[in-house]
């Protein structure tokens, strides 16, 4: 069995769960994510994704909507995204259904991988 620490950065899911909780992956919360063209709120989730591996973590990136915030994520090697960027929530028929299509990219592939770790 796999653990996320989700909303990574928010509430009670802080830098201090990582040391508490034995998890695989953190997911940083969307609202990070939402402003990282603020120089503020991507220091801070370079920060996060450091942390993440120091500790040997993946990272998923939660909430990414726009190319824009994946280019920005893919540049600082985030694992996984997550968002209406790739696909709105769907049922897992139609999970099946994406994950064999032969047109499926990597970034799809991810994506999904993403979805499959929640």
């Amino acid at each position: 069995m796999r653990f996320a620490i989700d909303d990574f950065g928010t509430g009670y899911s802080s830098f201090a769960r990582v040391q508490k909780v034995a998890a695989d992956r953190i997911k940083i919360d969307r609202s990070f994510i939402n402003e990282i063209k603020n120089v503020d709120s991507k220091a801070l989730v370079v920060a996060m994704i450091s942390v993440a591996r120091a500790k040997g973590l993946k990272v998923t990136a939660e909430g990414v909507e726009t190319a824009e915030q994946r280019d920005e994520l893919i540049g600082m090697e985030c694992d996984h995204l997550q968002g209406f960027l790739y696909s709105k929530p769907l049922p897992i028929d139609q999970i099946e259904k994406l994950l064999s299509d032969d047109r499926m990219t990597d970034q799809t592939s991810n994506a999904i991988h993403a979805i499959a770790c929640t």
